[in-house]
C-alpha cells in the first residue's frame, strides 16, 4: 500500500520523505515513528488497519529509506536532531496521536515534554527504558561485525535474536535490506549503537516528569530485548500509563503473524478510539 508522498523541509536543513495515508471519515490522525533503522515499509501491517479509521502519517529519517537520497552527504544524526524533526512534523501535521516502534520510542518520549499542542494519546511499541543484557550483547556483537565488514553475519545475528519470532519470509527480507543498508549507513549505525549503550533515561528524569499525556506501552511477551517488566521502572509521575503485554509476541509485534496482528489491532484501535473525542490533555 502507498500513501500520498510528501517531501518536508525540516528546520536546521534537510528533507524528510513522508507518506500520508488518508481515510474518508477519519477519527483522528496518527503519526508513526519508526525504529532506529526501519523504514515506512516496516509499518505497513500497522498502517493497514489503522487507516480503516484514522489518517496515518509515516516518514523515513534522513539517513534511511526514501529520505536518504534527499540528503546526500548527511552526517550522523544525533538524538536531539531526531526530536527536532519529530516536533517539526507534529507542528505541520497536527496529529491527534503518535505511535513509535522500538528505539523510535526514545525520540518520541523526549519530544513529549515540549507539549505538542495537538496530541491526545501516545502508544510506544516494543520500548524499554533500559538496555537489557540481551540487547547489550546484540549491540556489542553487531558493532564488531559491522566494524569488520561482516554484513551478512550481522543480518544472520539479527534474525537469530531480535527477529527470531518473525516469519521466515520477513527474515529473508530483513537479511536483504540489512545487507544493502549497513554498508551505506555504517557510521550512523555504529554511532547509534554507542549512543544506546551510553544513554540512561534516568538522566532525563526531570524532563520526562513533565509528560502529562496518556501513554500506552505495548510489549511482546517473548521479547527479551525490550521487556514488558522494564516499563514499571520508568518514572513518569504525571503521565497516565497503561501497560499491555501481547501473549506469544516477540519484538516485532504486528510483523510476527496474523494472530499477533489481531491482538494488536484490538489494543490499538480501542485505545485510540477512547481518546478520539478528548481534548489534548495539556491544552
Amino acid at each position: 500500500m502507498n500513501g500520498e508522498k510528501q517531501i518536508i523541509t525540516v528546520s536546521g536543513g534537510g528533507r524528510v520523505h513522508c507518506e500520508y495515508f488518508a481515510t474518508p471519515a477519519p477519527r483522528g490522525t496518527v503519526l508513526m515513528v519508526n525504529g532506529a533503522f526501519a523504514t515506512i515499509t516496516s509499518l505497513h501491517h500497522t498502517i493497514k488497519y489503522l487507516v480503516e479509521q484514522f489518517n496515518v502519517i509515516a516518514f523515513d529519517l534522513p539517513f534511511a529509506g526514501a529520505s536518504r537520497e534527499l540528503n546526500p552527504g548527511t552526517g550522523t544524526l544525533e538524538k536531539e536532531r531526531e526530536v527536532s524533526i519529530l516536533l517539526d512534523l507534529m507542528r505541520i501535521y497536527e496529529p491527534d496521536f503518535a505511535m513509535s516502534m522500538s528505539w523510535g520510542g526514545v525520540s518520541l518520549l523526549l519530544s513529549l515534554p515540549h507539549r505538542p499542542a495537538s496530541l491526545k494519546r501516545v502508544i510506544l511499541g516494543s520500548f524499554a527504558p533500559e538496555v537489557t543484557l540481551p540487547m547489550r550483547e546484540f549491540i556489542e556483537q553487531s558493532s564488531k561485525l559491522i566494524a569488520d565488514g561482516e554484513y551478512v553475519e550481522v543480518a544472520d545475528l539479527f534474525n537469530r535474536t531480535m527477529g527470531r519470532c518473525l516469519p521466515r519470509i520477513f527474515q529473508g527480507l530483513n537479511a536483504r535490506y540489512l545487507g544493502e543498508f549497513i554498508p551505506q549507513a555504517k557510521s550512523q549505525i555504529l554511532f547509534h549503537f554507542q549512543h544506546v549503550l551510553s544513554m540512561e533515561l534516568q538522566h532525563y528524569e526531570a524532563t520526562l516528569a513533565e509528560i502529562d499525556l496518556p501513554l500506552m506501552f505495548v510489549n511482546g511477551e517473548l521479547d527479551q530485548f525490550t521487556t514488558p517488566e522494564s516499563i514499571s521502572r520508568l518514572h513518569l509521575p504525571r503521565a497516565q500509563i497503561r501497560r499491555e503485554c501481547v501473549p506469544g509476541a516477540g519484538h516485532f509485534l504486528d510483523m510476527e503473524g496474523t494472530s499477533i496482528r489481531r491482538q494488536m489491532r484490538t489494543l490499538l484501535i480501542d485505545y485510540l478510539l477512547e481518546g478520539a473525542h478528548a481534548a489534548p490533555e495539556h491544552a
